[in-house]
Protein backbone atom coordinates (compact mmCIF):
# COMPACT_ATOMS: atom_id res chain seq x y z
CA UNK A 1 0.00 0.00 0.00
CA UNK A 2 3.02 2.32 0.89
CA UNK A 3 4.44 1.70 -2.18
CA UNK A 4 0.84 2.21 -4.61
CA UNK A 5 0.97 5.96 -2.11
CA UNK A 6 4.57 6.24 -2.84
CA UNK A 7 4.17 5.75 -7.14
CA UNK A 8 0.92 7.95 -6.51
CA UNK A 9 2.29 11.00 -5.08
CA UNK A 10 5.22 10.83 -7.52
CA UNK A 11 2.82 10.42 -10.62
CA UNK A 12 0.89 13.60 -9.08
CA UNK A 13 4.25 15.32 -8.37
CA UNK A 14 5.11 14.67 -12.05
CA UNK A 15 1.88 16.28 -13.32
CA UNK A 16 2.46 18.98 -11.36
CA UNK A 17 5.80 19.89 -12.56
CA UNK A 18 4.82 19.44 -16.71
CA UNK A 19 1.30 22.04 -15.63
CA UNK A 20 4.32 24.20 -14.42
CA UNK A 21 6.32 23.74 -17.83
CA UNK A 22 3.14 24.17 -19.92
CA UNK A 23 2.44 27.32 -17.74
CA UNK A 24 5.82 28.96 -18.59
CA UNK A 25 5.38 27.85 -22.41
CA UNK A 26 2.46 29.61 -22.74
CA UNK A 27 3.95 33.20 -21.07
CA UNK A 28 6.70 32.36 -23.32
CA UNK A 29 4.54 32.48 -26.51
CA UNK A 30 2.10 35.40 -25.69
CA UNK A 31 5.56 37.39 -24.97
CA UNK A 32 6.93 36.74 -28.22
CA UNK A 33 3.17 37.58 -29.91
CA UNK A 34 3.63 41.24 -27.93
CA UNK A 35 7.08 41.48 -29.01
CA UNK A 36 5.73 40.43 -32.82
CA UNK A 37 2.85 42.68 -32.66
CA UNK A 38 5.25 45.66 -31.30
CA UNK A 39 7.44 45.51 -34.08
CA UNK A 40 4.78 45.23 -36.75
CA UNK A 41 3.29 48.73 -35.06
CA UNK A 42 6.77 50.36 -35.23
CA UNK A 43 6.85 49.71 -39.02
CA UNK A 44 3.45 50.95 -39.34
CA UNK A 45 4.43 53.81 -37.64
CA UNK A 46 7.46 54.33 -39.73
CA UNK A 47 5.22 54.41 -42.57
CA UNK A 48 2.79 56.56 -41.95
CA UNK A 49 5.77 59.12 -40.95
CA UNK A 50 7.90 59.10 -43.97
CA UNK A 51 4.59 58.83 -46.46
CA UNK A 52 3.60 62.06 -44.36
CA UNK A 53 7.47 63.20 -44.58
CA UNK A 54 7.42 63.14 -48.25
CA UNK A 55 4.41 64.44 -48.90
CA UNK A 56 4.77 67.63 -47.11
CA UNK A 57 8.56 67.93 -48.84
CA UNK A 58 6.44 67.42 -52.32
CA UNK A 59 4.14 70.51 -51.75
CA UNK A 60 7.28 72.86 -49.80
CA UNK A 61 9.14 71.98 -52.98
CA UNK A 62 5.92 72.55 -55.15
CA UNK A 63 5.07 76.09 -53.54
CA UNK A 64 8.70 77.13 -53.90
CA UNK A 65 8.45 76.88 -57.27
CA UNK A 66 4.94 78.28 -57.52
CA UNK A 67 6.50 81.13 -55.46
CA UNK A 68 9.79 81.62 -57.16
CA UNK A 69 8.96 84.72 -59.20
CA UNK A 70 5.44 86.19 -60.23
CA UNK A 71 5.87 89.33 -61.40
CA UNK A 72 8.06 91.28 -63.93
CA UNK A 73 8.80 94.68 -65.24
CA UNK A 74 6.09 95.91 -67.52
CA UNK A 75 8.02 96.06 -70.38
CA UNK A 76 10.26 93.31 -70.27
CA UNK A 77 12.84 91.38 -72.64
CA UNK A 78 11.64 88.30 -74.40
CA UNK A 79 14.18 86.38 -71.79
CA UNK A 80 12.34 88.05 -68.57
CA UNK A 81 9.23 86.71 -70.03
CA UNK A 82 10.65 83.28 -70.36
CA UNK A 83 11.72 83.11 -66.40
CA UNK A 84 8.31 84.23 -65.66
CA UNK A 85 6.27 81.60 -67.72
CA UNK A 86 8.94 78.93 -67.12
CA UNK A 87 7.61 78.92 -63.42
CA UNK A 88 4.28 78.32 -64.14
CA UNK A 89 5.06 75.58 -67.00
CA UNK A 90 7.11 73.42 -64.70
CA UNK A 91 4.09 73.56 -62.34
CA UNK A 92 2.07 72.58 -65.08
CA UNK A 93 4.31 70.24 -66.19
CA UNK A 94 7.63 68.81 -64.89
CA UNK A 95 8.92 68.34 -67.84
CA UNK A 96 7.80 71.65 -69.71
CA UNK A 97 10.13 73.01 -72.62
CA UNK A 98 9.96 76.05 -74.78
CA UNK A 99 8.97 75.97 -78.02
CA UNK A 100 7.67 79.33 -78.91
CA UNK A 101 8.28 83.39 -78.27
CA UNK A 102 6.32 86.02 -80.52
CA UNK A 103 5.74 89.66 -78.65
CA UNK A 104 2.00 90.71 -78.83
CA UNK A 105 1.51 94.41 -79.19
CA UNK A 106 3.02 96.78 -82.42
CA UNK A 107 6.50 97.71 -81.33
CA UNK A 108 9.51 96.11 -79.81
CA UNK A 109 11.79 98.66 -78.61
CA UNK A 110 15.38 99.93 -79.24
CA UNK A 111 16.14 97.75 -75.56
CA UNK A 112 14.10 94.28 -76.97
CA UNK A 113 11.27 94.75 -74.58
CA UNK A 114 7.20 94.80 -75.42
CA UNK A 115 4.62 94.95 -72.91
CA UNK A 116 3.26 91.65 -74.36
CA UNK A 117 4.76 87.88 -74.98
CA UNK A 118 3.07 84.84 -76.03
CA UNK A 119 5.31 82.12 -74.90
CA UNK A 120 4.49 78.05 -75.84
CA UNK A 121 5.42 75.14 -74.00
CA UNK A 122 5.50 71.46 -74.60
CA UNK A 123 5.39 68.49 -72.47
CA UNK A 124 6.71 65.20 -73.96
CA UNK A 125 4.72 63.35 -71.01
CA UNK A 126 1.38 65.24 -71.45
CA UNK A 127 1.98 65.74 -74.82
CA UNK A 128 0.51 68.91 -74.76
CA UNK A 129 1.20 72.41 -75.30
CA UNK A 130 0.42 75.28 -72.99
CA UNK A 131 0.08 78.72 -73.88
CA UNK A 132 1.29 81.43 -71.63
CA UNK A 133 0.29 85.31 -72.19
CA UNK A 134 2.66 87.82 -70.65
CA UNK A 135 0.93 91.31 -70.21
CA UNK A 136 2.49 94.28 -68.59
CA UNK A 137 4.55 91.94 -66.05
CA UNK A 138 1.98 89.95 -65.38
CA UNK A 139 1.03 86.49 -66.69
CA UNK A 140 -2.75 87.03 -67.48
CA UNK A 141 -3.50 83.55 -68.97
CA UNK A 142 -2.34 79.98 -69.33
CA UNK A 143 -3.92 77.75 -71.40
CA UNK A 144 -3.30 73.57 -72.65
CA UNK A 145 -3.91 73.46 -76.31
CA UNK A 146 -2.97 70.62 -78.53
CA UNK A 147 0.33 70.54 -79.93
CA UNK A 148 0.66 71.67 -83.44
CA UNK A 149 4.55 70.82 -82.93
CA UNK A 150 6.74 68.87 -81.07
CA UNK A 151 10.13 70.27 -81.00
CA UNK A 152 11.52 71.60 -77.82
CA UNK A 153 14.26 74.57 -77.78
CA UNK A 154 16.66 73.10 -74.69
CA UNK A 155 19.80 75.04 -75.20
CA UNK A 156 20.85 78.72 -74.66
CA UNK A 157 19.31 81.10 -76.88
CA UNK A 158 19.81 84.91 -77.65
CA UNK A 159 17.93 87.41 -75.75
CA UNK A 160 15.51 89.78 -77.93
CA UNK A 161 17.88 92.45 -76.80
CA UNK A 162 20.65 91.23 -78.61
CA UNK A 163 18.54 90.16 -81.66
CA UNK A 164 17.41 93.82 -81.66
CA UNK A 165 21.25 94.78 -82.10
CA UNK A 166 21.47 92.00 -84.62
CA UNK A 167 18.84 93.95 -87.03
CA UNK A 168 19.95 97.34 -85.93
CA UNK A 169 23.53 96.32 -87.51
CA UNK A 170 22.22 95.08 -90.88
CA UNK A 171 19.35 97.74 -91.46
CA UNK A 172 21.63 100.64 -89.77
CA UNK A 173 20.06 103.22 -86.92
CA UNK A 174 17.76 105.22 -88.51
CA UNK A 175 15.12 107.59 -86.98
CA UNK A 176 12.30 105.78 -88.94
CA UNK A 177 13.26 102.14 -87.75
CA UNK A 178 11.01 100.16 -85.64
CA UNK A 179 10.47 96.51 -85.37
CA UNK A 180 7.01 95.67 -85.34
CA UNK A 181 6.90 91.78 -84.46
CA UNK A 182 9.98 89.16 -83.24
CA UNK A 183 8.91 85.59 -83.46
CA UNK A 184 11.02 82.64 -81.80
CA UNK A 185 10.54 79.17 -83.23
CA UNK A 186 11.74 76.18 -85.42
CA UNK A 187 11.54 76.28 -88.83
CA UNK A 188 11.33 72.75 -90.08
CA UNK A 189 13.21 73.73 -93.70
CA UNK A 190 15.85 75.16 -92.54
CA UNK A 191 15.85 72.60 -89.13
CA UNK A 192 17.17 75.32 -86.93
CA UNK A 193 15.92 77.94 -84.08
CA UNK A 194 14.98 81.24 -85.94
CA UNK A 195 13.61 84.53 -84.94
CA UNK A 196 11.86 85.57 -87.26
CA UNK A 197 11.91 89.61 -87.35
CA UNK A 198 9.01 92.26 -89.09
CA UNK A 199 10.10 95.92 -88.84
CA UNK A 200 9.00 98.89 -91.07
CA UNK A 201 11.01 98.31 -93.86
CA UNK A 202 10.66 95.00 -94.11
CA UNK A 203 11.89 91.48 -92.76
CA UNK A 204 14.67 89.09 -91.95
CA UNK A 205 15.89 86.55 -89.88
CA UNK A 206 18.22 85.51 -86.97
CA UNK A 207 19.83 82.42 -85.98
CA UNK A 208 18.13 81.98 -82.12
CA UNK A 209 20.60 79.35 -81.12
CA UNK A 210 23.97 80.25 -79.23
Amino acid sequence: MEDIKIRRSKKIGLVQKDSGMVKTDYIQIITSKFNIFSIFALIIVLIISCTIGFYSGFRSGKNSVENRLTKITPDSTAKEAYDLSFTKARVWSADAELQRITSKVSEVNKEGKATGWGLTFYSKNKDKSYEIYVKDGEIRSAEEDKPIIKDMLKGEWKNSAEVYKSVESVVGEKKDFKIESMDLSFDSNAKKWLWTISYNKGGMTVNAEK
